[in-house]
Order: C-alpha cells, then structure tokens, then sequence
C-alpha cells in the first residue's frame, strides 16, 4: 500500500492517512475489461457468411456451382474443362466471354 498524507488532524493527534489505491481493485479491472469486450462485440459486423453469399454471383449452368464475382475467367475455364470436359465454356458460363 502506498499512502498519501492528506491532512494533518491536529497538533497533538496523528496524520490522516489515505491511500492511492483505493477503487483499483483485481475484480474492477476484471469488470471494465468485461464491459469493453461487451461494447466491442455489439459493435462488431458480425458474422462474413452472409456478405460471403451474397457474392456468391456466378453460376455454373451445368452443376450450379457458385462462384465469386471475383473469380477469374482462367479459374472458370479450368472448372468447365476439368467438370465438364465435353461441354464448351459457353454452356457452363453463357454470359461470360471465354479466356
């Protein structure tokens, strides 16, 4: 403990001793920390599987296997040559152009 002197009472009686510490207590640190992870998951996005889904945007016509808006037309050319090696790229994926 560390103590501050905050008054002097009386000439004749002893300090008046207060400490620094007090308030910052193992189980209050716990509790802020508990309040800050609490505000902080309520503010969080949550949870990516539905953005994820939602770019779900290409289909393959065949399988219907999804695919990202992102995929690449060489990533799809090798899906419709190594799935469906005896349908063309256009049946799989008709409103892309072929690499």
């Amino acid at each position: 403990w560390t103590l501050a002197v905050t008054q002097f009472d009386h000439p004749t009686k002893n300090w008046i001793a207060k400490s620094d510490t007090m308030g910052r207590t193992n189980a209050c640190k716990a509790q802020q920390k508990r309040e800050r992870a609490a505000k902080d998951a309520k503010s969080g996005a949550g949870s990516q599987l539905e953005v994820n889904q939602k770019a779900l945007t290409i289909k393959c016509n065949v399988c219907m296997q999804p695919f990202l808006c992102t995929t690449s037309a060489k990533s799809l050319k090798d899906h419709s040559d190594n799935k469906h090696p005896t349908r063309p790229f256009t049946d799989c994926f008709p409103g892309t152009a072929a690499p």
